[in-house]
């Protein structure tokens, strides 16, 4: 034990001792690293083949599998060795876009600025524009056998506004310090409770939704989404029905 003791000691030492030694800098590497970023790079090349032409890379489409053959040619050509794709699955069926365009007709005739949702069928036809907004579950009722055939508007259009502040606003020293110092109230016991019941009405009422519109069996559905201005529109995967409380790995993907 007396032995032991010193070593022990001698360790924890050592341990609590910061490490001093540092690898010297180098500079050629360095600078040679810094030239070909700013005078060779072919970044903004690679960037222009990644977004503008290999873009849409939709997990099972043509283009993913364009853009694969893109990459692993790219990549052997730049003298990567045993370059390949590793098999990963199963994931379910696939979905390209080919074309697509929509018109409203009537008194003024304009182009409607959409598009078709990752896995949503194809459709052809011209059809009345209706509303579709149930809030409780009773308001399905007044809605049935009127849709079919109808190009369905998931909501009343939005107001929109002309902005003249900055969307981005810049954290001041105060502002950081009072975010991380924050100690306000987390929702426990009944304001939890209430807050998850809630969120479960409304899953619940958005897969009903769902289930309904699949059977009335319209010519099209548009949803304007909750962002997106000027044109911009933010696009992801149709909606199918799914039970309340399924996982991720009970949700189906196509």
């Amino acid at each position: 034990m007396r032995r032991l003791f010193p070593l022990l000691f001698l360790g924890a030492t050592i341990l609590a001792t910061p490490a001093r030694a540092q690898e010297p800098v180098d500079a050629r590497a360095v600078e040679a690293i810094r030239r070909h970023g700013m005078d060779s790079t072919r970044v903004m090349e690679t960037l222009a083949w990644i977004t503008d032409v290999h873009g849409p890379r939709l997990t099972g489409s043509p283009g993913l599998d364009a853009a694969s053959r893109w990459a692993m040619g790219q990549l052997q050509a730049w003298g990567l060795q045993n370059v390949h794709q590793e098999a990963w699955g199963p994931f379910g069926r696939g979905w390209t876009l080919r074309r697509f365009s929509m018109m409203a007709t009537g008194a003024a005739t304009f182009p409607v600025h959409a598009y078709p949702k990752a896995w949503s069928p194809s459709a052809r036809g011209t059809g009345e524009v209706v509303v579709f907004d149930p809030t409780t579950e009773a308001d399905f009722a007044r809605f049935r056998g009127t849709l079919r055939g109808k190009i369905v508007l998931l909501e009343e259009p939005r107001t929109v506004t002309e902005p003249f502040t900055a969307a981005a606003v810049r954290q001041t020293e105060a502002d950081l310090l009072r975010l991380a110092n924050y100690a306000g109230d987390v929702p426990s016991g009944d304001a939890a409770n209430r807050n998850n019941a809630e969120l479960l009405a409304r899953a619940r009422l958005g897969q009903q939704r769902t289930q309904f519109l699949v059977e009335e069996r319209p010519l099209a559905i548009l949803d304007r989404g909750s962002k997106g201005d000027y044109g911009t529109i933010f696009v992801s995967g149709a909606a199918v029905p799914q039970p309340v409380g399924a996982t991720a790995q009970d949700r189906p993907t196509g």
